[in-house]
């Protein structure tokens, strides 16, 4: 947890959420298993409900988000289950650890930039970090980062070592697939941009979500297990959503790019690692529409502060050993 004294964070972020959707569905773990080889939610990643869902819903799990974690294929079996036994869509455990991974490279990045480059104080980071749509569904994993952020203001550490995640580990060991159009973010107008029809995870006061909370279990009960609960609003927001976004033409430069790293991996299969880390490192920090890198030096400088980091990291626990 984080030291508010230590961390000098004023207040812990809000906790107005909408609670996550109730069961509507029974599912055992071999028919999810079954779906997840044939009907998989193909825009799972891209959809920003979703993800709101399955952070929520990973909040209890610590063993499977904490640092260095790393957890057995069943529990994100299970945990796909779950997401279907309350949203109806199938999440394969790919997607479920991409949405996991992201999260926390974007997390970092986005610390990593207030800090470096904007020069941020811990209060003024707090309040920017708020303004991440993810954020409060994921802010537990920031509460794990204390010496993560000291390490990246040069500060001294008082606290007890904190375990880091080795992203090199969990992103680019088969986690994901060189998929450019997988990747490529679906350009909305500006005027859809806000339309509350895009978040079935809403905001309200945080006075009323006790109350909420008390809605849902009778929601609960009310509507035992059919698709006639109120979170069956959320496969018809997510199904209007979705048929509006599939309307958008992908850049074909998009896959020329996906077809250029192929052919690089071919062509040089002993670089392979070091080709899927700067690919991916190079477009999580581009899709983070909060950070503004005025050139490539501004880019490349911050994702070589990254890596210094890690490797002194590294350094020191070889020094430990």
């Amino acid at each position: 947890m984080l030291n508010i004294k230590q961390e000098g964070v004023v207040a812990d972020a809000p906790r107005a959420l909408t609670p996550i959707p109730p069961f509507i569905h029974h599912v055992s773990m071999e028919e999810y298993m079954g779906m997840e080889l044939n009907s998989v939610y193909e825009e799972a990643t891209k959809d920003s409900a979703l993800k709101k869902v399955v952070l929520d819903l990973l909040k209890d799990r610590k063993a499977m988000w904490a640092p260095a974690a790393k957890p057995s294929e069943d529990k994100w079996q299970k945990l796909g289950a779950e997401v279907f036994s309350r949203t109806g869509k199938v999440v394969s455990v790919t997607q479920l650890r991409r949405m996991l991974v992201s999260s926390k490279h974007v997390l970092k990045t986005k610390m990593s930039h207030c800090i470096k480059v904007k020069k941020m104080d811990r209060v003024s980071t707090e309040a920017y970090l708020q303004n991440w749509e993810f954020y409060r569904h994921f802010r537990y994993y920031r509460e794990t980062l204390g010496q993560f952020e000291a390490n990246l203001r040069g500060e001294q550490w008082t606290g007890e070592d904190q375990p880091a995640d080795d992203d090199d580990d969990i992103i680019y060991d088969g986690i994901f697939e060189v998929e450019m159009v997988d990747r490529t973010r679906e350009a909305q107008p500006a005027e859809n941009q806000g339309n509350q029809e895009e978040y079935h995870v809403e905001e309200v006061p945080y006075a009323q979500e006790e109350q909420v909370y008390e809605n849902q279990q009778q929601n609960q009960q009310t509507y035992p297990m059919h698709g006639g609960s109120p979170s069956s609003d959320y496969s018809t927001i997510s199904a209007h959503s979705l048929k509006r976004r599939r309307s958008t033409t992908v850049d074909s430069t998009a896959e020329q790019i996906g077809e250029e790293i192929d052919r690089l991996i071919q062509l040089y299969p002993q670089r392979e690692m070091l080709i899927r880390q700067a690919f991916f490192k190079t477009i999580f920090a581009l899709e983070d529409e909060t950070v503004e890198f005025s050139n490539l030096g501004d880019l490349f400088e911050d994702l070589a502060e990254q890596e210094n980091f890690k490797r002194r990291r590294r350094s020191r626990a070889q020094r430990l050993e």
